[in-house]
């Protein structure tokens, strides 16, 4: 006794308007047969991957382009937002901006109660004004909590 139908299915088991759908391949630019064996080569950038470490080793991989550092930071739409835990408390809830380019970075005090020091090459310790910026590429400190920008290049 052969199977029941379910009806409006032919007898192949697909709908009757599937039954009569016909697949055309899109059109393909024409292959050469001497270019199968060449390979096009990809020019390809290294890229970097960019951290922020913290004196006490702790390590927060900068994912955005602009990053605001404080206990509980508030930035602007497409910023990254980091958060670090202080115990000492002399990092203000939105401290800084970070916003770093190649090796070097812009640091900006976004008038943080405990301030931004930028320390030099030599030890130098520089206090930042209330909103000011400066470039640099070495370590710095918001409130007690001492910093700086690692760059590691894939190999």
């Amino acid at each position: 006794m052969p199977a029941p139908q379910s009806q409006g299915m032919p007898s192949g088991g697909l709908a009757a308007d599937v039954d009569k759908t016909v697949v055309t391949p899109r059109p393909t630019d024409e292959v050469v047969v001497d270019d199968l064996d060449a390979t096009v080569v990809v020019a390809r950038r290294r890229g970097v991957r960019r951290s922020l470490v913290l004196d006490d080793g702790r390590k927060f991989s900068l994912s955005g382009a602009s990053v605001v550092i404080g206990r509980n930071p508030i930035g602007e739409p497409g910023e990254q937002r980091l958060a670090i835990s202080d115990t000492t408390r002399t990092l203000s809830k939105t401290h800084a901006r970070l916003v770093v380019h190649d090796d070097e970075w812009r640091l900006t005090d976004l008038h943080a109660t405990n301030g931004v020091v930028v320390v030099e090459e030599n030890g130098t310790e520089t206090l930042l004004d209330p909103g000011e910026s400066v470039t640099g590429n070495g370590r710095f400190i918001l409130g007690e909590v001492g910093m700086h920008v690692m760059a590691e290049r894939d190999s």
